[in-house]
Protein backbone atom coordinates (compact mmCIF):
# COMPACT_ATOMS: atom_id res chain seq x y z
CA UNK A 1 0.00 0.00 0.00
CA UNK A 2 1.38 3.60 -1.17
CA UNK A 3 0.32 6.67 0.54
CA UNK A 4 0.02 9.68 -2.47
CA UNK A 5 -1.40 13.41 -1.88
CA UNK A 6 -3.95 13.65 -4.09
CA UNK A 7 -5.63 16.64 -3.58
CA UNK A 8 -5.86 20.08 -1.11
CA UNK A 9 -9.56 21.26 -0.29
CA UNK A 10 -9.42 24.56 1.34
CA UNK A 11 -6.77 23.96 4.02
CA UNK A 12 -6.99 20.12 5.21
CA UNK A 13 -4.65 17.85 3.28
CA UNK A 14 -5.73 14.90 2.14
CA UNK A 15 -3.62 11.59 1.88
CA UNK A 16 -5.29 8.36 0.38
CA UNK A 17 -4.06 5.14 0.50
CA UNK A 18 -4.05 3.08 -2.98
CA UNK A 19 -2.87 0.36 -3.76
CA UNK A 20 -0.45 0.01 -7.40
CA UNK A 21 1.31 2.33 -9.19
CA UNK A 22 2.01 5.77 -7.45
CA UNK A 23 1.18 8.29 -10.47
CA UNK A 24 -0.19 11.59 -10.22
CA UNK A 25 -1.63 12.33 -13.16
CA UNK A 26 -3.10 10.84 -16.14
CA UNK A 27 -0.81 9.19 -18.34
CA UNK A 28 -3.08 9.29 -21.44
CA UNK A 29 -5.57 12.94 -21.18
CA UNK A 30 -5.28 14.94 -24.12
CA UNK A 31 -3.31 17.87 -23.62
CA UNK A 32 -5.46 20.53 -24.30
CA UNK A 33 -8.91 20.53 -23.98
CA UNK A 34 -10.49 21.08 -27.48
CA UNK A 35 -13.58 23.86 -26.21
CA UNK A 36 -15.19 24.70 -22.92
CA UNK A 37 -17.70 22.09 -23.33
CA UNK A 38 -15.04 19.55 -22.92
CA UNK A 39 -13.97 18.93 -19.09
CA UNK A 40 -11.19 16.23 -18.31
CA UNK A 41 -11.05 15.06 -14.75
CA UNK A 42 -7.88 13.20 -14.07
CA UNK A 43 -8.34 10.64 -11.33
CA UNK A 44 -11.16 8.07 -10.24
CA UNK A 45 -10.99 4.60 -8.33
CA UNK A 46 -13.32 2.00 -8.04
CA UNK A 47 -13.35 -1.78 -7.18
CA UNK A 48 -11.59 -4.04 -5.11
CA UNK A 49 -13.04 -6.36 -2.40
CA UNK A 50 -16.18 -5.29 -1.33
CA UNK A 51 -16.20 -6.93 2.21
CA UNK A 52 -12.28 -5.26 2.69
CA UNK A 53 -10.57 -2.54 0.87
CA UNK A 54 -12.59 -1.03 -1.65
CA UNK A 55 -13.36 2.46 -3.62
CA UNK A 56 -16.27 4.32 -5.40
CA UNK A 57 -15.90 7.50 -6.97
CA UNK A 58 -18.90 9.91 -6.41
CA UNK A 59 -20.07 12.32 -9.04
CA UNK A 60 -22.53 15.63 -8.48
CA UNK A 61 -23.16 17.25 -11.00
CA UNK A 62 -25.13 20.44 -10.85
CA UNK A 63 -26.70 22.97 -13.20
CA UNK A 64 -27.10 26.46 -12.27
CA UNK A 65 -29.27 27.42 -15.14
CA UNK A 66 -32.87 27.25 -15.65
CA UNK A 67 -32.37 25.37 -18.95
CA UNK A 68 -31.40 21.50 -18.60
CA UNK A 69 -27.94 20.22 -19.69
CA UNK A 70 -27.19 17.10 -20.89
CA UNK A 71 -24.49 15.38 -22.65
CA UNK A 72 -21.90 12.45 -22.10
CA UNK A 73 -19.46 10.90 -19.84
CA UNK A 74 -16.98 8.44 -20.48
CA UNK A 75 -14.37 6.70 -18.32
CA UNK A 76 -11.02 5.48 -19.13
CA UNK A 77 -7.76 3.47 -17.43
CA UNK A 78 -4.74 5.11 -16.81
CA UNK A 79 -3.12 4.62 -20.19
CA UNK A 80 -6.68 5.54 -22.34
CA UNK A 81 -8.36 2.39 -22.97
CA UNK A 82 -12.31 2.55 -21.75
CA UNK A 83 -12.94 1.79 -18.28
CA UNK A 84 -16.24 -0.12 -17.99
CA UNK A 85 -17.93 1.10 -14.85
CA UNK A 86 -20.90 0.00 -13.11
CA UNK A 87 -23.58 4.06 -12.73
CA UNK A 88 -25.99 3.96 -9.90
CA UNK A 89 -26.05 0.18 -9.50
CA UNK A 90 -27.22 -0.58 -12.60
CA UNK A 91 -27.05 -4.10 -13.71
CA UNK A 92 -24.73 -3.51 -16.64
CA UNK A 93 -21.21 -2.11 -17.50
CA UNK A 94 -20.73 0.71 -19.95
CA UNK A 95 -17.26 3.09 -20.16
CA UNK A 96 -19.70 5.90 -21.70
CA UNK A 97 -23.19 7.05 -20.42
CA UNK A 98 -25.35 9.80 -21.56
CA UNK A 99 -26.57 12.14 -18.65
CA UNK A 100 -28.84 15.01 -18.19
CA UNK A 101 -29.65 17.27 -15.48
CA UNK A 102 -33.01 20.15 -15.18
CA UNK A 103 -32.72 23.59 -15.02
CA UNK A 104 -31.73 24.80 -11.46
CA UNK A 105 -30.79 20.89 -10.50
CA UNK A 106 -28.51 18.25 -9.65
CA UNK A 107 -27.88 14.81 -10.01
CA UNK A 108 -25.49 11.82 -7.89
CA UNK A 109 -23.57 9.39 -9.71
CA UNK A 110 -21.96 6.81 -7.77
CA UNK A 111 -19.45 5.18 -9.63
CA UNK A 112 -18.57 1.27 -8.76
CA UNK A 113 -17.00 -1.88 -10.10
CA UNK A 114 -18.00 -5.21 -9.18
CA UNK A 115 -15.60 -8.15 -8.48
CA UNK A 116 -12.33 -8.02 -6.67
CA UNK A 117 -10.00 -5.77 -8.94
CA UNK A 118 -9.12 -2.02 -8.32
CA UNK A 119 -9.39 -0.26 -11.33
CA UNK A 120 -8.15 3.81 -11.41
CA UNK A 121 -8.78 5.91 -14.33
CA UNK A 122 -9.74 9.27 -15.36
CA UNK A 123 -13.13 10.71 -17.04
CA UNK A 124 -14.41 13.14 -19.65
CA UNK A 125 -17.46 14.72 -19.47
CA UNK A 126 -18.66 16.36 -22.90
CA UNK A 127 -21.61 19.10 -22.74
CA UNK A 128 -24.36 19.16 -25.68
CA UNK A 129 -24.99 22.74 -25.06
CA UNK A 130 -23.31 25.80 -24.61
CA UNK A 131 -23.84 26.16 -20.91
CA UNK A 132 -21.64 24.97 -18.33
CA UNK A 133 -21.96 22.63 -15.46
CA UNK A 134 -19.93 22.36 -12.38
CA UNK A 135 -18.89 18.88 -11.57
CA UNK A 136 -17.63 17.44 -8.17
CA UNK A 137 -15.75 14.35 -7.79
CA UNK A 138 -15.32 12.58 -4.68
CA UNK A 139 -12.91 9.00 -4.31
CA UNK A 140 -14.02 7.66 -1.23
CA UNK A 141 -12.06 4.62 0.08
CA UNK A 142 -13.87 1.92 2.24
CA UNK A 143 -12.81 -0.84 4.15
CA UNK A 144 -15.56 -2.81 4.43
CA UNK A 145 -18.55 -0.87 5.08
CA UNK A 146 -16.52 1.68 6.68
CA UNK A 147 -15.51 4.89 5.07
CA UNK A 148 -11.82 5.25 5.65
CA UNK A 149 -10.61 8.39 3.41
CA UNK A 150 -11.84 10.54 0.65
CA UNK A 151 -10.58 13.38 -1.60
CA UNK A 152 -12.45 15.32 -3.74
CA UNK A 153 -11.67 17.69 -6.53
CA UNK A 154 -14.32 20.31 -8.18
CA UNK A 155 -14.17 21.13 -11.99
CA UNK A 156 -16.21 23.30 -14.07
CA UNK A 157 -15.75 23.79 -17.88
Amino acid sequence: MQYRLKRTIGAIVILMAVAGPAHTEPRATPKSQPDQRTLVLPYIAVGGAPEGWHFLTVLSLENSHRLANSGTIEFFTGDGRPLHVQLNDSAGLAARSEWRVSGKDSTLLVVSHPGGSFEDGWLRIRLAGKASIKVIVLVQCYNGEHLFAEAGTVGDP
